[in-house]
């Protein structure tokens, strides 16, 4: 059994180099070409492939260089810098860099809803995942706030029982309350113990 896991993890790595790869081929290919948005969006998926790996430094480098190349060829604003926004985001999340992982958040934010407007689902996906950034800095009253514009989104835009809905009101808002509230009761069950101590 332990040796089945050894070799499925071997292929899994060697097939993830692989990927690798073809995909630093494909870049080859789209800059002897001249293809400048197929190089960014090659290099959108190695970051991606990189990212899977744990190799955040090379992710992180490879999606700077796609954020560019689509600045440049399309403006500071067009959508299609969202995905490199998005994935620079969570490679800044992964390195510890919390905030600089919100200043790219945001950033995309703005991009969506210039294209989109305030109430989409996208919008509040980033809304969603800066408070989830807040969450993890301590900053509640910020996080909080957060969630419920997300959540008013949804609830806005889906009908009641519709799956999207009920995945992000029914279920997520209720588990942060939850966690508020038992934050709330050790609170007070440290307040007790030192008042009796």
């Amino acid at each position: 059994m332990i040796f089945r896991l050894a070799d499925r993890t071997r292929m899994e790595n060697s097939e993830q180099q692989k990927a690798i790869d073809l995909e630093i081929e494909a870049i080859k290919v789209a800059e002897k070409e001249g293809r400048k948005l197929d190089i960014a969006r090659h290099l959108e998926i190695l970051s991606l492939r990189y990212m899977q790996q744990g190799d955040y430094s090379e992710a992180e480098a490879a999606c700077m260089r796609a954020l560019s190349i689509r600045e440049e060829e399309l403006g500071s604003e067009h959508l299609y810098l969202t995905m490199p926004l998005s994935v620079l985001c969570q490679v800044k999340e992964q390195k510890g860099n919390l905030e600089e992982a919100v200043t790219y958040c945001r950033r995309a934010i703005v991009i969506k809803k210039k294209w989109y407007g305030e109430e989409h689902p996208s919008v509040a996906n980033s809304y969603f995942y800066i408070a989830l950034l807040y969450k993890a800095q301590g900053m509640r009253k910020e996080s909080h706030k957060l969630f419920k514009q997300a959540l008013c989104i949804r609830k806005n835009i889906f009908e009641p029982g519709h799956p999207d809905r009920l995945v992000s009101i029914d279920s997520v808002y209720p588990r942060f309350i939850a966690f508020i509230l038992k934050f709330v009761e050790f609170v007070r069950a440290i307040r007790k113990s030192s008042k009796t101590t």
